[in-house]
């Protein structure tokens, strides 16, 4: 039943909102656990979500616009 649910839900979204979606799963079930049931969470749990939240970030970013705040150039060749 639950992953039915799922399945359509995720259908009416675009791919990277998916994927985003999907990468936080983990997160998303630490944090409940510890809010519904009191599960302790340590540093390690900490330092995980925050991997989780930065990688999704990163992959949220226009490659243009970090170039751009970096100073990178770029020519498009990619020999």
């Amino acid at each position: 039943g639950n992953r039915v649910g799922e399945t359509i839900a995720l259908g009416k979204l675009s791919s990277s909102e998916a994927s985003v979606l999907l990468a936080t799963e983990p997160l998303w079930a630490a944090l409940f656990a510890n809010y519904l049931i009191g599960e302790q969470l340590g540093v390690s749990d900490a330092i995980g979500g925050a991997i989780i939240v930065i990688s999704c970030i990163f992959t949220a970013v226009d490659p243009g616009w970090l170039r751009e705040k970096l100073g990178i150039e770029y020519d498009g060749d990619t020999k």
